[in-house]
C-alpha cells in the first residue's frame, strides 16, 4: 500500500471563519379545514404548492387536498399562510451563526480540534501547517450540531511556494457509511476548485477500504463513481486574500470564490 507524505507543508492562512445555517422552516400549523360539502377535518398544514394543492397530515397520514375543494375562507387563509411561510424562509437564509472566529486572540479557541496538525494562530491569522513528516494533511476542525442547509465562509491566502491547497470538509462523525464520516469536500488549489461527493464517492466505506488495501475497483464500482466529483479551472493569485464560500441546500453543494459561483 502506498501512502502520501506531507513534508512540512504550509497549506494556507486564514483571517476569519464563519459557519451559519438556515433556520428551520416555520412549523406546520394545525387548523380545522372545511370542504365545499361542509365536511370538517383537523389537519396539520404542511405546504401549499404552486399548483394549488394543500399538503396536510391527518392523524399522522399525509394527504393532498386541491384548494378548490375547500371553502373560500380556508382557501384565502391557505394562500396567506403560504405567503408568510415563504417570506420567512427567504428572509432568514443562512441567518443563524453557528460559529465564527476572527483569530484576534493568540492560539486556538477551546472549540477547535486537530488531527496531525502543526497549525498555529498568530498575529490575527490561522496558519495551516502539516508537520514533518506526516502521512496526512493537517486537519483543524470545529464540531457543531448536525445541520442540513448551511454555509461555511473562510478568508484565506496561499503563502509563498509552499501554500498550495485549502480543503473544506463537511463531515458527520456519527455516520458510519464513509471513511471518517466524510460527506463532501470543496478544495481550492492555485489553479483549480474541485468538489467531491465523499459520502457516495471514493470515501464510501467499502470503496475506501478496498483502495486502502491495494485492491482494484470493479467496473460497476468505477461506473458508480462517475459524476461524484468535479474540477474547474480557476487561477488563485498567491499572497492575495480570497474568500471561499461553501453552501449546502438539501443534497446540493455550491462553491463560490470571491463571490463568483464555481461551475
Amino acid at each position: 500500500m502506498k501512502t502520501r507524505s506531507f513534508p512540512g507543508r504550509l497549506a494556507a492562512v486564514a483571517s476569519w471563519l464563519l459557519l451559519a445555517c438556515a433556520p428551520l422552516a416555520p412549523a406546520a400549523e394545525k387548523r380545522e379545514l372545511t370542504d365545499t360539502q361542509g365536511r370538517k377535518i383537523q389537519a396539520e398544514v404542511q405546504e401549499l404548492t404552486p399548483e394549488g394543492v394543500l399538503k396536510v397530515r391527518v392523524a399522522g397520514k399525509a394527504f393532498d387536498i386541491p384548494l378548490e375543494q375547500l371553502v373560500v375562507e380556508d382557501r384565502e387563509w391557505a394562500k396567506g399562510w403560504e405567503e408568510d411561510r415563504q417570506a420567512a424562509a427567504e428572509g432568514q437564509e443562512y441567518g443563524k451563526v453557528l460559529f465564527e472566529d476572527d483569530f484576534s486572540k493568540e492560539g486556538f479557541g477551546e472549540r477547535w480540534g486537530h488531527y496531525k496538525s502543526g497549525s498555529t494562530v498568530k498575529d490575527g491569522v490561522l496558519q495551516g501547517f502539516s508537520p514533518d513528516p506526516s502521512d496526512h494533511a493537517a486537519v483543524d476542525n470545529v464540531k457543531i450540531e448536525g445541520q442540513q442547509d448551511m454555509e461555511v465562509s473562510v478568508r484565506f491566502r496561499f503563502m509563498g511556494e509552499k501554500g498550495r491547497q485549502l480543503d473544506v470538509w463537511l463531515d458527520d462523525w456519527g455516520f458510519k457509511g464513509s471513511h471518517a464520516g466524510h460527506i463532501c469536500r470543496v478544495s481550492v488549489g492555485r489553479n483549480h476548485v474541485s468538489m467531491t461527493d465523499a459520502k457516495e464517492g471514493s470515501f464510501r466505506k467499502d470503496i475506501y477500504e478496498k483502495k486502502k488495501a491495494g485492491g482494484e475497483l470493479d467496473k460497476e464500482t468505477l461506473k458508480s463513481l462517475e459524476g461524484k466529483s468535479a474540477k474547474f479551472d480557476l487561477r488563485i493569485k498567491p499572497d492575495e486574500w480570497h474568500t471561499l464560500t461553501v453552501r449546502t441546500t438539501g443534497d446540493e453543494v455550491t462553491a463560490l470564490v470571491d463571490g463568483k459561483k464555481i461551475g
